[in-house]
C-alpha cells in the first residue's frame, strides 16, 4: 500500500497500519521502509484486532486482513489472507474506495510522528530488505516458495461488501457480513506451501557489496592443484616450462612462429584451456601461450606459468590509442593501470590504479634500450568490456593519462604485486577502435616479428644477457 498510497489519498482514502509491534518496533519498520501512513501498535488485540475478528488465537496476532471503514463507521469490505503475502489487488482495493464517492485528500507535507526506533528481534537490516523481497518471488520446485499472488477465489475463504459476497472459494458457504473468516483447512499433501522455510543446507545469501577484503587469505583453489590434475587426467609427464614465458593475446607470434615452422607444442603444459608453444629466440628459451584475451583469462594462465616453472612473464597485447598525439602503431611499456577490470580488485584492495613493480619495469627498460628498441613509457587504461568504450569513458581516461586501452595489464599488475611476481606487460597501440576504415594495421607479419624481438629485450635482464 505504501507504493499506491497517492492513489488512496487522490480517491479520499487513507491508510493506517495496526499490528500487535510495540511502537518503538513500529517506528523502526517506518523508518526502514520509509512508510507515508502510521502503523497503530494493538499489542493484545483488544482495541481493534478483535473487535474486527481478525485475531488469530494460536498465534497471537492479527490475521493478515484489509478492511475498508467508511466515515460513517461502515465496514464496506474485508479481505483475510492465508499468510502475510496473500493479498488483495491494489486495483480491487481502490475500486471499492472509488465507489464511496469520497473527495481527494492531501498529501501530508511533514512526516508522520512515530515513537523512537527500537528494531525488534526479526527486524532485516536494510540491505538484507532485497534478499527478503527475492525470496518472495521465487518459486523453486520441491522447496516450497510459489508466486504470491495465487489464483482466486479459493476454498473455505469469502469475500465481503455491504454484506454482499463478492468472492466465495469453491465448495466453500458464503460468509456473512461481519462474521469471522477462518483459514483454509490444511494443505494437500504435494501442493506448495508458501509459508514452508527453506530446507536445511538451501539458502540465499547476497551481500550489499561484492568489494573484496580478503587479499591476505590464501586460496582455496590453487594452480598447482588444477595442474596436477591435468596431468593426471591427460597423462602427461612431469616438467617446467622455459623460465620465461610471453603471453600473447591476440595470438600473432604463436601463428608467426608455427607458420615459419619455429614452434612446438610443449609436452608438458597441463592448462585445460590453452596450449603453451615453445621457440628460442635471442640465444633465449621462451614458453609462449597464445589467445589469452582478457583479464580473468591472462591472470588464470600467469598464474599456471609460474606454478609451471616460469621465473619472469612478459605480455604484449594489441591497444586502441587514446592519447591522440601518438604514432601508430608503437609499444607502451606500461607503468601504470587504471582498474576498470573486475580481475585485480579479488587480488589487491581497490583503488582506481595499480603500478607496476618499479625494479621490473627499470630491467625492462634497460633491456630495450640494450637492444636499441624505441618504446614509449606511461598509464593504460584495462577494460573487461571494449565494446562499452564509449565517449564519456574514453575521456575519462584520456584525463587520467591514460595512452591507450588494453584488456589485460591491471590484472596481471595486480597479481605482480600480490605474490611478488615479476612480471612486465606492454600496449601494442594499432588501433582507433575501428572509427576509421583501414584501422588495425600491425605492420609486417601483423607485427609478431618486432612484438618477440621487444619480448625477448624485455626479458633479457632476467636472462643475464
Amino acid at each position: 500500500m505504501a507504493r499506491a498510497y497517492r492513489e488512496y489519498l487522490r480517491r479520499g482514502g487513507t491508510v493506517a497500519a495496526i499490528v500487535t509491534d510495540t511502537p518503538g518496533q513500529n517506528a523502526a519498520m517506518a523508518e526502514k521502509r520509509a512508510l507515508p501512513f502510521p502503523i497503530l501498535s494493538d499489542p493484545s488485540g483488544e482495541g481493534a484486532i478483535k473487535p474486527y475478528s481478525v485475531w488469530d488465537e494460536a498465534g497471537g496476532m492479527s490475521n493478515p486482513s484489509i478492511v475498508v471503514v467508511a466515515r460513517d463507521g461502515r465496514e464496506v469490505y474485508r479481505y483475510v489472507g492465508v499468510d502475510f503475502m496473500d493479498r488483495p489487488r491494489e486495483h480491487d482495493v481502490l475500486t471499492i474506495i472509488d465507489e464511496l464517492g469520497l473527495p481527494p485528500l492531501e498529501p501530508a507535507l511533514a512526516t508522520v510522528p512515530h515513537a523512537t526506533p527500537v528494531p525488534g528481534p526479526r527486524a532485516l537490516p536494510l540491505r538484507d530488505l532485497a534478499v527478503s523481497h527475492a525470496r518472495r518471488s521465487l518459486r523453486r520446485p520441491g522447496v516450497g516458495w510459489a508466486r504470491p499472488r495465487p489464483v482466486r477465489p479459493r476454498r473455505g475463504r469469502a469475500v465481503v461488501q455491504d454484506g454482499r459476497t463478492l468472492h466465495r472459494g469453491a465448495g466453500g458457504d458464503p460468509a456473512p457480513a461481519r462474521t469471522r473468516l477462518t483459514r483454509p483447512p490444511p494443505r494437500e499433501a504435494g501442493r506448495v506451501d508458501r509459508r514452508a522455510r527453506w530446507p536445511a543446507g538451501v539458502g540465499l545469501t547476497l551481500h550489499a557489496s561484492w568489494e573484496r577484503h580478503d587479499h591476505a587469505e590464501p586460496s582455496v583453489f590453487l594452480p598447482e592443484n588444477l595442474l596436477r590434475e591435468g596431468r593426471r587426467q591427460r597423462a602427461l609427464p612431469e616438467g617446467q616450462v622455459p623460465p620465461v614465458c610471453v603471453l600473447d593475446p591476440d595470438g600473432d607470434i604463436v601463428r608467426y612462429l608455427r607458420r615459419t615452422g619455429r614452434a612446438e607444442r610443449s609436452a608438458v603444459w597441463a592448462c585445460y584451456h590453452t596450449e603453451l608453444w615453445e621457440t628460442t629466440a635471442g640465444g633465449m628459451r621462451l614458453g609462449i601461450v597464445g589467445c589469452a584475451v582478457g583479464a580473468p583469462f591472462a591472470v588464470l594462465v600467469a598464474e599456471e606459468c609460474f606454478a609451471s616453472g616460469c621465473r619472469v612473464l612478459v605480455s604484449i597485447t594489441s591497444a586502441g590509442q587514446i592519447a591522440p598525439d601518438l604514432a601508430l602503431p608503437c609499444f607502451i611499456l606500461i607503468d601504470r593501470a587504471l582498474r576498470g577490470e573486475g580481475t585485480s580488485h579479488c587480488y589487491q584492495p581497490s583503488a582506481a590504479t595499480v603500478d607496476a613493480d618499479p625494479a621490473a619495469v627499470a630491467r625492462a627498460a634497460a633491456g630495450l634500450r640494450q637492444a636499441g628498441i624505441a618504446a614509449l613509457r606511461g598509464t593504460t587504461w584495462t577494460t573487461d568490456a571494449p565494446f562499452r568504450e564509449t565517449a564519456t569513458a574514453i575521456a575519462r581516461a584520456r584525463a587520467d593519462g591514460a595512452l591507450a586501452v588494453e584488456m589485460e595489464a591491471a590484472a596481471l599488475y595486480a597479481l605482480s604485486r600480490a605474490k611478488g611476481l615479476p612480471i612486465v606487460c606492454f600496449a601494442h597501440v594499432t588501433n582507433r577502435m575501428a572509427q576509421d576504415e583501414g584501422d588495425f594495421e600491425k605492420g609486417p607479419e601483423d607485427g609478431a616479428a618486432e612484438a618477440l624481438r621487444v619480448a625477448v629485450a624485455a626479458a633479457s635482464a632476467w636472462a643475464g644477457r
